[in-house]
């Protein structure tokens, strides 16, 4: 009863991430939370994801050695089913549950026909898809290709006590994709299938370049800056870090070069830069790296 109790209140909690998890994209895109808020909380979730798994191995593992001394009695008193006296498997939550996020396959073992029934629950949204899969013991294929949809049957196999783990082929229609190893004696567990790894995006993006040049005996610096093709930029000015416009009001061009007192080079990444386009309409706020040199402004976001 822990063991199902923890199972239950690890679901609960992954639930409640996966909304915050959800509200959390929905202030990103309105710009309210940065992508580094939104990271972490998809970090937490993917966690939890495992621990649960974690937590309904152990729980399947009780339940399979208790199943075994009450005939399935305590499957039937955890889901409230009536007793089968032809169960010998580790009960309906085996097959029924599906609400991991992650690929997992489960096995239950019948005992009036000496057979076993193999399955897999993969997303709909996993990438890169699959569409059948195929189990192997010791080189040699169990059964047939099967749709992931579909669960196969067979007749029990002799698994030696040196080596329990069965391989699960995965194809996408007639290519074969990937492979993973499973426990023989885990009637349920995650597939370690690798997926589809997004690109991060950029919070931030390049935009231009800046050169500075320092005149020691006046005391002065240069920058002039560079913007890529295609920025539209066509001014610009420096903001100080307590957002008051550095020199003058008017917007530098593109290919003007703007001279301040060389103390500013000491605190250039602090200093913020606004770009205008050609009609003095203000395109970016953004910044100066003075590591790679580059113009950086925020990435859109959509």
């Amino acid at each position: 009863v822990t063991a199902h109790n923890a199972y239950k209140a690890g679901n609960k909690s992954i639930e409640e991430t996966k909304t915050e998890l959800s509200r959390l994209n929905l202030l990103n895109q309105q710009g309210k939370v940065t992508g580094q808020e939104v990271n972490e909380k998809q970090e937490e979730y993917q966690a939890q994801q495992l621990d649960l798994l974690d937590t309904l191995t152990e729980y399947n593992k009780l339940l399979i050695a208790y199943d075994r001394l009450t005939c399935g009695g305590i499957t039937a008193l955890l889901t409230g089913t009536e007793l089968d006296s032809d169960a010998g498997t580790g009960g309906n939550l085996l097959a029924g549950d599906s609400s991991e996020d992650v690929p997992y396959y489960y096995m239950e073992s019948r005992v009036q026909d000496m057979k076993f029934v193999f399955g897999v629950s993969i997303p709909d949204d996993f990438e890169p898809a699959v569409t059948d899969y195929e189990l192997w013991y010791d080189d040699i294929r169990i059964g047939e290709r099967t749709p992931i949809d579909k669960t196969m049957s067979h007749l029990k196999i002799a698994v030696t006590n040196d080596d329990k783990m069965i391989e699960v082929r995965f194809y996408t229609d007639e290519n074969y994709t990937q492979s993973c190893k499973i426990d023989a004696t885990v009637q349920r567990g995650p597939l370690d299938l690798k997926g589809a790894v997004a690109t991060p995006q950029p919070i931030e993006r390049k935009v231009g370049t800046f050169e500075t040049k320092t005149n020691v005996q006046l005391g002065l610096i240069d920058i002039n800056i560079h913007a890529n093709n295609g920025e539209y930029i066509a001014g610009w000015k420096l903001i100080s870090k307590e957002g008051k416009t550095l020199y003058s009001e008017e917007i530098m061009k593109d290919d003007d070069t703007f001279t301040y007192l060389s103390i500013l080079a000491e605190d250039l990444d602090g200093i913020f830069i606004e770009l205008y386009d050609k009609n003095d309409s203000l395109l970016h706020t953004g910044r100066l790296d003075t590591q790679t040199m580059n113009i950086l402004v925020p990435t859109e976001r959509g």
